[in-house]
């Protein structure tokens, strides 16, 4: 399984992935509720200050994290127009950074809910039924997946316990506008 561990999708022989909702997802994802779990506990007892540099740090982390997938599938010849960050979950990479450092209090209010209404439920799906099972556990492109959609749980997370979003049913129709302006034609890029 470790020779696999910088091998691209293409690269791996059939049979060397884990099955999804298998023992070896359920306890990752068990594993990974735990951690949530304890993020958000331990970030709720941290100071002002440090709440405020996590946030920025996760913001941060979540473009670098992509780049430096994107220059590896780039160094081992695999970069495709699929591996864009043209995705739903992908949005957080330019959602997320400008929630942690704009001074726009309504600015960051409707992409917070967004990303709690939208992206949240999105990056929980992707975790519970993963489409990159076909890699083996101990694999980069795996790791990287569970901690890229992992840290787009704990995000909102944060912002709700930083009280930047508060959720409120009647900012609902924010949701469905970012829909339709952003999902829809990053589907139909997607689908061609």
């Amino acid at each position: 399984m470790t020779s696999y561990f910088w091998a691209e999708e293409t690269e791996i022989p059939a049979g060397n992935g884990y099955k999804l909702l298998g023992t070896e997802h359920l306890a990752v994802l068990a594993s990974l509720i735990v951690l949530v779990a304890a993020i958000i506990c331990l970030f709720r007892k941290t100071s002002e200050s440090r709440r405020q540099l996590i946030i920025k740090t996760i913001a941060a982390a979540l473009p670098l994290l992509e780049t430096f997938k994107i220059c590896f599938l780039i160094r081992i010849g695999h970069m495709g127009v699929g591996y864009l960050p043209l995705h739903l979950c992908s949005m957080s990479i330019f959602m997320y950074p400008v929630i942690a450092f704009s001074k726009n209090r309504s600015l960051r209010e409707i992409l917070s809910e967004i990303s709690y209404c939208t992206l949240l439920p999105a990056a929980v799906s992707a975790l519970v039924f993963p489409d990159w099972t076909m890699y083996p556990m101990f694999s980069f492109m795996n790791i990287y997946a569970y901690l890229w959609h992992i840290l787009q749980v704990i995000f909102p997370l944060m912002c709700i316990c930083q009280e930047i979003a508060v959720p409120n049913i009647r900012h609902l129709w924010w949701n469905t506008v970012f829909l339709f302006s952003v999902g829809i034609p990053v589907y139909i890029f997607d689908c061609v």
